[in-house]
């Protein structure tokens, strides 16, 4: 959800703003600072790339690429620390705090709260293991239709993560790794990022990220990376710095949903609109400079 920049109670325009930029974040908040639709990939952001789709793992290849349209403002909490532990033995809840007392087996409480959870939506989710012992380790995950990545922690603290609803009727949940796996757990916040993120469940499907110039590098057979938009979207500028040749702009465009890329850039931006003399004459200058030309 955008909202007008204000300076002494009125909004600063587009054209005020455009002799002011320097960087491709600044262009991009400018670019969609009006409620304009589309997503804008920053191959160059490594805060913004995961190589799983649920946000876990560092990346190398390119599973989930946060857009940048929105900002990456965070949405109301959804967290509401009710558990569902119908049929679950050793496990408790209390004062927030989800217990793992004894050798049952590793699969974990579902969140009650789980028709929150939209597909193809990114949630930000903090929180605190506070013990940890039995030799086992502990995760948190959204779990759908099919598997997800899981990355256990075995040492007490707090962590963040970026977690994917690849698919609808997600549900968040707390598992261990072992029938030993003995854990207090406290998730201390769930909230949305807002934007039309892209990414891909599959790993072979994932492409690259390579350097010199930095950019995303798929394969000719099956690499993309896949943004469900709420709807298509028409009359659209598309711009994609292009490795050692530079900016490509294309206009009047209508980009469908789901949006499938599998184009090789170090930058790519699509918006509803067009771009206005000086917007195409930044934007170049900076995606131009990503592809190293």
């Amino acid at each position: 959800m955008s909202s007008v920049s204000r300076s002494v109670g009125r909004p600063v325009t587009r054209s005020v703003l455009a002799g002011q930029l320097n960087n491709l974040t600044q262009i991009i908040k400018s670019l969609f600072g009006l409620g304009e639709q589309g997503f804008a990939y920053d191959p160059n952001d490594l805060s913004t790339l995961y190589q799983d789709a649920t946000g876990i793992i560092p990346v190398t290849a390119v599973g989930l690429m946060m857009d940048k349209s929105k900002g990456l403002v965070l949405g109301l909490e959804f967290l509401t620390n009710n558990w569902n532990l119908a049929g679950q033995v050793d496990w408790s809840y209390s004062n927030g705090v989800l217990t793992k007392s004894g050798t049952t087996a590793g699969g974990g409480p579902s969140q009650i709260n789980t028709s929150q959870f939209v597909a193809g939506r990114l949630y930000r989710v903090e929180y605190e293991v506070i013990s940890i012992g039995g030799g086992g380790l502990v995760a948190i995950q959204f779990q759908g239709g099919t598997s997800k990545f899981t990355q256990y922690k075995g040492v007490a603290g707090k962590y963040v993560e970026y977690l994917f609803a690849a698919e609808g009727n997600s549900y968040l949940r707390v598992i261990a790794n072992a029938q030993v796996a003995v854990f207090s757990v406290k998730v201390i916040s769930v909230k949305e990022i807002a934007g039309n993120h892209a990414y891909n469940t599959t790993s072979a499907q994932r492409p690259l990220l390579v350097a010199n110039p930095q950019r995303l590098d798929y394969d000719i057979s099956d690499d993309k990376l896949i943004t469900n938009l709420p709807s298509q979207l028409t009359g659209c500028t598309v711009i994609r710095s292009i490795p050692n040749v530079g900016t490509q702009i294309l206009t009047g465009q209508t980009i469908p949903t789901p949006h499938n890329d599998n184009i090789d850039h170090c930058g790519l931006i699509v918006i509803n609109r067009a771009l206005t003399a000086s917007e195409t004459s930044q934007i170049t200058k900076l995606f131009n400079k990503a592809a190293g030309v």
